[in-house]
C-alpha cells in the first residue's frame, strides 16, 4: 500500500502546472524496502535509489550484513535481507563495501548456501581495487575451501578484465603460490581446477607435475579434463562467463534458467544433452583431511 501511495503521489505532483520534485527517500525507508525485497520480484529502481543515497545507506548495509541474526534467521524477509544487501554493496564499488564482502566470505560462507556461488561476480565487480584483498583470501589457508575458490575465480576475472598483462601475471603467481603451499589434497585439487581456466600455457607443466606426483584428487579433476579446459570445451561455464554477472541482474526480471545462484541450469542442460557439465559445486563441510607436505617454493615435483 505504501509503494502504491508513493507512486500515486509522484504522478499527481508531476501532473500539476508547477513542477514539483519527488521527495528523496530517507535511509530508513530504503532499508525497509531492502529488507522486504524478494529476489524473484524485480525492482530496478531500488539499487538506483540506494546508489543515489550511498553515503546515508552504505553504513546501514554494512551493519546489516555483519549481523549474524539475518544469515541464520528462519524469517524469510530477514534471511533475504543480507543477500540483497551484498548485491547492493557490490554495486557501490566502495572500499567499505569491499571490506564487508570479504568479511562475509570469512564469516558466513556456509550460511550463504548456494548464494556463495554468486560472490565471484560480486567481488570481481570492484575491479582492480579488489586485487590485494582477493589475493590475501586466496593465499589464506585458514579460509573455508569454497570461499577460497570464489576468491580465486574473482581474482582471475579481475586480472583478465583489466587487460593488463602484469595483473594477469600477478594472479597466476598468486594461484601457483596458493597451490604450492596447500596441504589439503581436496583443496589443492579445487584450486588447480579453477586455475586451469586461465589457460596459461607456461603453467601447464606445473599442473601436470602435480598429477604425475599424485597430488590431485581424481574425484575433483583429471589432467584430461584440464586439457579439455585449455582446448575450450567448457567455455560456457568458465569464470569469464559465470563470474562476470552484473549485480543489477539480481533486481531485474528473471528468465527461465537465468540468474540462478549455482549450476542448476547447466545440469538441466546437460540432462537435455545441450552442453557438457564440468562439475557441480556443492557447498558443504569438507570431508576427512588428506594432507600432503606443501611444495617448496618454486619446486616442481619430479
Amino acid at each position: 500500500m505504501k509503494c502504491y501511495y508513493e507512486r500515486h503521489s509522484y504522478i499527481k505532483a508531476m501532473s500539476q502546472s508547477q513542477p514539483l520534485s519527488s521527495p528523496s527517500p530517507s535511509a530508513p525507508a530504503l532499508m525497509e524496502r531492502i529488507i522486504k525485497f524478494k529476489w524473484k520480484h524485480p525492482d530496478e529502481q531500488l539499487p538506483l535509489e540506494v546508489l543515489a543515497h550511498k553515503e546515508e545507506v552504505l553504513p546501514l548495509l554494512v551493519e546489516l550484513v555483519k549481523q549474524r541474526k539475518y544469515w541464520v534467521s528462519s524469517n524469510e524477509n530477514e534471511w533475504w535481507a543480507p543477500v540483497t544487501s551484498i548485491h547492493l554493496l557490490s554495486l557501490t564499488k566502495d572500499k567499505r563495501a569491499l571490506d564487508t564482502l570479504i568479511y562475509v566470505l570469512y564469516n558466513y560462507s556456509k550460511e550463504m548456501n548456494d548464494w556463495l556461488d554468486s560472490m565471484g561476480s560480486l567481488l570481481s565487480n570492484f575491479g582492480v581495487s579488489a586485487f590485494d584483498s582477493l589475493a590475501s583470501a586466496v593465499l589464506d589457508r585458514t579460509l573455508d575451501q569454497w570461499a577460497r575458490n570464489v576468491a580465486a575465480r574473482a581474482i582471475m576475472v579481475v586480472a583478465d578484465k583489466s587487460g593488463d598483462e602484469s595483473s594477469r601475471r600477478r594472479a597466476i603467481d598468486c594461484l601457483e603460490e596458493a597451490i604450492k603451499n596447500e596441504k589439503h589434497r581436496e583443496t589443492r585439487s579445487w584450486l588447480v581446477s579453477e586455475f586451469s581456466e586461465m589457460k596459461d600455457k607456461e603453467s601447464l607443466p606445473f599442473i601436470k607435475s602435480l598429477f604425475d606426483a599424485g597430488m590431485i584428487d581424481a574425484t575433483v579433476t583429471s589432467y584430461e579434463e584440464v586439457k579439455d579446459v585449455y582446448e575450450g570445451r567448457y567455455e560456457g561455464q568458465s569464470y569469464l562467463v559465470h563470474d562476470t554477472k552484473d549485480p543489477m541482474d539480481y533486481f531485474r526480471e528473471k528468465e527461465k534458467n537465468n540468474n540462478k545462484p549455482n549450476f542448476e541450469s547447466a545440469v538441466e542442460n546437460e540432462e537435455e544433452g545441450k552442453v557438457p557439465v564440468r562439475y557441480v559445486r556443492t557447498f558443504c563441510t569438507q570431508g576427512p583431511e588428506v594432507l600432503d607436505e606443501p611444495l617448496i617454493d618454486g619446486q616442481i615435483p619430479d
